[in-house]
C-alpha cells in the first residue's frame, strides 16, 4: 500500500498492546457475562423484523460495560483491522481533508492512529459511552495528540462541533451497530411490501435516516461520508437508499472491499462505501 500504511498500522496496533488472538483466547480474556450481554431488541409490531432499536440509554449502558474489553474483540480480527486502518490512512493521504470526524469512535483506537499519521489534520471523535471516551482521552494524552478532540455524544444529539463543516466523516459499524442495532440485516423487504412503506414505517430505518441526516449536517458541501461495515449487500442497499433521501450521492469510485483470511478457511470482509454531500 502507498506510504507503507499497512506496516504503520500493524506497528501502531502492536504498540497499543493488540495482537491476533483466536476465539478461545478471547473467551479466556473476556468474562462470559460480558460476552453474552447482547443488546436487547424491543418488540414492535410496526417493524418489518418485529423489533425496534433499543433506547440510547440502553445502548450507552451496554457499551460502558463493554469498554474494558472492547479491544479484545478487535484482536480476534487483527488482520482486517490492520487493512482497514491502512485503507483509511491512504484515503486521507489522497483526499487531504483539513478536518475529519469519527462518528462512534469507541476507545479512539482508529482516530488516534490517523491523528498520529496526519498531525496537520484536525480530528474530532465522539461516542455514546462515557467509559469509551475516557479510554480514548487517556490514549490521546499518552500519544500527545494535540490535533485530536473527543466528545461524549450520540448520533442523534451532536453538539460542540465546528460550524464550518468537516471534509470527511468516518463511521465504522454505525448501521447495525451502535445507534441502530439489529442482529443482521438478512433480507430486503418482501415483494408484497412497498419500498416506501418499509423505509418510512420501519423504526430501524427511521433511526438510520435520522442518523444519516445528522451526518449530512456535519459535513461541508462536497464532503465525504465513508461508511465502513461488515460486507452485507442488503444493509449497504438500505444505507444507499436512505443516504440519497437526506442529500448524499453515492460515489462509486470511493467503494472498496477489504478482506482477509479468517478461522476455518473463511474470508472476513468489510465494505467501505463513500457518499458525497450534495
Amino acid at each position: 500500500m502507498k506510504g507503507n500504511w499497512a506496516h504503520a498500522a500493524a506497528r501502531y496496533l502492536k504498540s497499543e498492546g493488540l495482537r491476533q488472538i483466536n476465539q478461545e483466547a478471547y473467551e479466556s480474556l473476556v468474562p462470559e457475562a460480558v460476552r453474552n450481554n447482547s443488546l436487547p431488541m424491543v418488540p414492535d409490531s410496526r417493524a418489518y423484523f418485529g423489533f425496534r432499536p433499543p433506547a440510547p440509554q440502553t445502548i450507552r449502558a451496554h457499551y460502558n460495560a463493554l469498554a474494558p474489553y472492547y479491544e479484545f474483540q478487535l484482536m480476534t480480527v487483527f488482520g482486517i483491522e490492520v487493512k482497514t486502518f491502512a485503507f483509511l490512512a491512504e484515503f486521507i493521504d489522497t483526499m487531504k481533508p483539513k478536518s475529519v470526524i469519527d462518528a462512534g469512535c469507541g476507545t479512539g483506537l482508529t482516530t488516534a492512529f490517523l491523528a498520529k499519521q496526519f498531525p496537520d489534520v484536525n480530528f474530532f471523535a465522539y461516542d455514546i459511552a462515557g467509559k469509551m471516551i475516557r479510554r480514548a482521552k487517556a490514549r490521546c494524552r499518552k500519544l500527545g495528540l494535540a490535533n485530536m478532540q473527543l466528545f461524549l455524544a450520540e448520533h442523534l444529539k451532536i453538539s460542540g462541533m465546528p460550524r464550518d463543516g468537516f471534509g470527511l466523516l468516518i463511521a465504522k459499524c454505525a448501521f447495525g451497530g451502535e445507534n441502530a442495532v439489529i442482529p443482521e440485516f438478512l433480507n430486503c423487504p418482501s415483494p408484497s411490501m412497498a419500498q416506501e412503506e418499509f423505509y418510512n414505517g420501519d423504526p430501524t430505518m427511521q433511526r438510520w435516516e435520522a442518523t444519516l441526516a445528522g451526518f449530512a449536517r456535519l459535513l461541508k458541501p462536497g464532503g465525504i461520508f465513508l461508511d465502513i461495515g461488515l460486507a452485507c449487500p442488503d444493509r449497504d442497499a438500505a444505507v444507499w437508499t436512505l443516504a440519497d433521501r437526506v442529500g448524499f450521492e453515492k460515489d462509486d469510485s470511493l467503494e472498496t472491499v477489504i478482506d482477509t483470511p479468517a478461522d476455518g478457511g473463511r474470508t472476513l470482509a468489510v465494505t467501505a462505501v463513500g457518499y458525497r454531500k450534495i
